[in-house]
């Protein structure tokens, strides 16, 4: 790293095809001259490897940080390796902390943050957990301000009862979460849950994820049938499409349920679900059993250029899950032009205008789902409108390019701000 207060020139190396499942779909522009001094980022994740949503989020953000010439380095947690797997961008510095269990995580994080100190300017905690108690511990030492980001919000989740509990015993978590420098709140939801710990408003900033607008877009008219002829659709198929982990608070399950309901009444509807999961085989074993679930399909986790495909050749996106952040595949689905069917939780109820961008359904309500579906597969010009309309909305709101901006920004003020309370 160089060192604090000195401009730089940044040249970086682009990420491997290998690194990014074969294919250079994810490449970001690799040239940035950058004239004033930015700050060095450590970001915080457990696992930092995964190809869940946070972890792939931070990849992106890291990514989009580092082609404007910021410094950006992860460390993480691992109980068994201390280097990245090779599906790892390779351009991104990562190191581990290799423990058995979270108690020696915090303490060996808390020490190396200690260590490193003249490493970097600002840490960014992804997630609210051990790894957000380690950097404040360290905080404490070294003065480098914190930025946490959680994953989740709303009822369900680990916010939600760390804020619960803040109200009933305010001592002990408000004093805690009260160090925190900034925190990143994805959602509105988010953003709630974050004033319940009793945090000060100054210190919560609204930055949502974002999406690559330049991958995640809608094809023109002509190509987009042809891509549609190649996966073996017909002019008149319509198709749902989901992704997800296949677990049971994404409720992929209603999804299946509520399609198949439609699918003897709609036989040129097809529903598509991308992702793997621990209900993968019952999924399976639910549509060998249903009239029409041959027209399910269901193959397990696929490559980012494949889901891309199937996003630009589908009709409409759906997500049920019980609880959310702000999902990447919804804002990726939109971006693509899909009209979205979600549910009103954290993150999907921000993007997800209802009769505007797509309906909204409560959450586990099977006659709510079907009827939004049959709306929204017999009405072409409805959906049609929704579509385009969420395109428009993620370009102008949700792009990675304004995410990154906006977290760049936030460390240089925190950076100016360091040692302040």
């Amino acid at each position: 790293m160089s060192q604090a207060g000195q401009p730089r020139t940044a040249v970086l190396d682009p990420p491997s095809a290998e690194s990014l499942g074969g294919s250079d779909l994810w490449a970001v522009p690799v040239e940035a001259t950058v004239g004033a001094d930015l700050p060095r980022v450590l970001m915080i994740l457990k696992r930092p490897h995964g190809l869940r949503g946070m972890q792939q989020q931070a990849l992106r953000v890291t990514q989009a940080l580092r082609a404007r010439g910021a410094e950006v380095s992860i460390l993480g947690h691992s109980r068994r390796f201390s280097r990245p797997p090779g599906h790892w961008d390779p351009s991104i510095p990562v190191e581990y902390v290799v423990t058995p269990g979270q108690l020696r995580f915090v303490v060996e994080l808390s020490r190396r943050l200690i260590r490193q100190a003249d490493e970097y300017d600002v840490v960014h905690v992804h997630g609210f957990g051990a790894e957000a108690l380690a950097a404040l511990l360290a905080r404490r030492r070294t003065g480098r301000p914190v930025v946490v980001k959680p994953s989740t919000a709303g009822p369900g989740t680990k916010l939600h009862r760390h804020a619960t509990l803040a109200r009933v015993l305010p001592l002990g978590p408000r004093w805690l979460w009260r160090q925190v420098d900034a925190w990143v709140c994805i959602s509105e939801q988010t953003r709630a849950d974050v004033l319940r710990l009793g945090v000060r408003e100054a210190r919560v900033h609204r930055i949502p994820n974002g999406a690559d607008t330049a991958i995640w877009r809608p094809l023109p008219p002509a190509e987009r049938q042809a891509l549609r002829t190649r996966l073996g659709l017909q002019p008149t198929d319509r198709v749902v499409v989901t992704a997800a982990q296949l677990l049971p608070r994404k409720r992929v399950d209603l999804m299946v349920r509520a399609w198949l309901a439609l699918a003897p009444t709609h036989p040129q509807l097809h529903l598509w679900v991308l992702g793997k999961g621990e209900q993968l085989e019952e999924l399976r074993a639910l549509c060998a059993a249903a009239p029409g679930g041959e027209r399910v399909w269901l193959p397990g986790r696929i490559k980012p250029p494949q889901v891309l495909e199937r996003f630009q050749a589908a009709d409409l996106f759906g997500l049920l899950s019980l609880w959310e952040g702000l999902p990447n595949a919804l804002l990726e689905a939109m971006a693509c032009g899909l009209p979205a069917l979600a549910t009103g939780v954290s993150g999907m109820e921000d993007v997800v205008r209802h009769e505007q961008t797509g309906l909204l359904a409560p959450v586990d309500d099977q006659p709510a789902v079907e009827a939004a579906l049959r709306r929204l597969v017999s009405d072409d010009a409805f959906r049609q409108q929704l579509g385009d309309q969420a395109a428009q909305f993620i370009v102008e709101q949700y792009s990675m390019e304004s995410t990154a901006a906006q977290l760049l920004t936030l460390y240089q003020q925190l950076r100016g701000q360091r040692g302040t309370r």
